[in-house]
C-alpha cells in the first residue's frame, strides 16, 4: 500500500513538470513544503475532523494546499501575488476600513428646530427645554427650582410688559403655556426693582405715585401699585409696608373707576351738550345732536386742556392703543368730528 502511494506521488509530480503554464506559479521566495510528520501532527491534533474536511482544499493567501491522507502537496495557483506567505497553516488577517459617522451635536440639533419666529434671547435658550417638558408632562410649563423654570418666569413677566412679540406669544400660546394673570403680577415681580421704577415715575410724573392701572410705558409698574393698594397697608408684609412708607407711598388711589380717560370724556361730553340739541327720540337706538351754538363750541375746542386730551387721545388711536370701546365712546362726543379735529392744523 505504501509503495502504491509513492508511486503515485511522483506520477502526480511528474505530471506538473512537464506543464509548469498550467499550475505552477513561482513565488517570490521559496515556500516549505510540509512532511510526512508534521502533516500527520496536524491531523492528529484535530481528530474531530471527518474526511471529508481533510480532502477540502483550502486557499491560503494564493496558495492552494491539498492534503493526500499523510502527504501535503502544495499547489500553486496561476494568479499573480505579491503578498509574502511564510506559513500554509495561518493566515494573516486584512485589515477593514471603517468609516466615520459624524454625528450632529445636541445644541446644533436645539438650534435648528427653532422657528423663525423666535427673537427673544431667552426664548431661544428655553424653547427646546419647554418641548421636551410638553414631550414628558403633557405641558410647557416648567416649575421653579430650575434654570429653565426661571426663564419660563421670565417669558411670563416680559409677556405681561409687552417686550414679546406677538408671534412669540401666539407661538407659546398653542402649546397651552400658562401666562400670568393680573393678581399673579405682584408676586411674579421683583419688589425692590418695582419699588426703584415707581420712584423714577413720580420723579418724572409727579402725581404722587396715582400711576394708572393700565399703564402702557411700563404695564408691569402700573399693575404692581394696583395690587399694592388691593392689599392694604395692613396685610401686606411689614418690611415692604416699611419701604412704602418711606417714600411717601400714597395707600389709597384718587383715580376714580373707568380712569381718567372716562373722567375726561364725560366732563366734556355734558359740555358739548350744551351747545347742541336733541333732534332724535330717546327710544331710538341712537341719540342725534343738531349744533346751535358754533361760537360756543369753538371756545371750549380752544381751551388749552381740551386741546391737549384731544390730542393724547388721537395719538393713541393712531398708535393702536386706543381700545375699540374708548373709540366708540369718542365718536359720540355732539357737535364735532374728533376723528377730524386738528387734521387742518397739522
Amino acid at each position: 500500500m505504501i509503495t502504491a502511494s509513492i508511486l503515485l506521488t511522483i506520477t502526480i509530480l511528474s505530471s506538473l513538470q512537464q506543464q509548469p503554464d498550467a499550475f505552477t506559479l513561482i513565488p517570490s521566495h521559496p515556500i516549505p513544503t510540509p512532511t510526512i510528520r508534521q502533516s500527520l501532527h496536524n491531523n492528529h491534533n484535530h481528530p474531530h475532523q471527518n474526511d471529508n474536511t481533510k480532502q477540502r482544499p483550502q486557499r491560503h493567501g494564493s496558495i492552494l494546499t491539498t492534503r493526500f491522507a499523510a502527504l501535503s502537496i502544495p499547489v500553486y495557483s496561476n494568479i499573480a501575488t505579491q503578498s509574502n506567505v511564510t506559513s500554509t497553516t495561518t493566515t494573516t488577517p486584512i485589515p477593514i476600513k471603517t468609516q466615520k459617522t459624524m454625528m450632529t451635536p445636541p445644541a446644533a440639533t436645539a438650534v435648528a428646530i427653532l422657528p423663525h419666529c423666535i427673537e427673544s434671547s431667552v426664548l431661544k435658550k428655553v424653547y427646546p427645554a419647554i418641548l421636551k417638558h410638553v414631550e414628558e408632562y403633557g405641558n410647557p410649563n416648567i416649575p421653579l427650582g430650575t434654570k429653565d423654570g426661571s426663564r419660563c418666569r421670565i417669558l411670563r413677566r416680559m409677556a405681561f410688559q409687552e417686550t414679546l412679540t406677538p408671534a412669540e406669544i401666539e407661538l407659546l400660546t398653542k402649546l397651552d403655556f400658562r401666562w400670568n394673570s393680573f393678581e399673579d403680577v405682584y408676586e411674579e415681580a421683583d419688589f425692590d426693582a418695582c419699588l426703584n421704577r415707581l420712584l423714577k415715575y413720580e420723579e418724572e410724573q409727579k402725581t404722587n405715585y396715582q400711576i394708572p392701572k393700565k399703564y402702557h410705558p411700563d404695564p408691569e409698574l402700573g399693575a404692581w401699585v394696583t395690587l399694592i393698594r388691593r392689599i392694604g397697608k395692613a396685610n401686606i408684609e411689614s418690611s415692604r409696608r416699611d419701604q412704602l412708607d418711606a417714600i411717601g407711598f400714597a395707600w389709597k388711589s384718587t383715580r376714580k373707576c373707568g380712569s381718567a380717560f372716562m373722567g375726561a370724556y364725560k366732563a366734556l361730553k355734558v359740555r358739548l351738550q350744551s351747545v347742541c340739541r336733541i333732534t332724535s327720540l330717546p327710544e331710538a337706538d341712537e341719540i342725534s345732536y343738531e349744533l346751535i351754538d358754533p361760537v360756543g363750541l369753538q371756545t371750549i375746542l380752544e381751551e388749552d386742556a381740551v386741546q391737549k386730551w384731544l390730542r393724547s387721545t388721537k395719538v393713541a388711536m393712531k398708535e393702536g392703543k386706543l381700545s375699540d370701546s374708548r373709540c366708540l365712546y369718542m365718536d359720540s362726543l355732539p357737535g364735532f368730528d374728533w376723528r377730524g379735529w386738528g387734521e387742518e392744523e397739522s
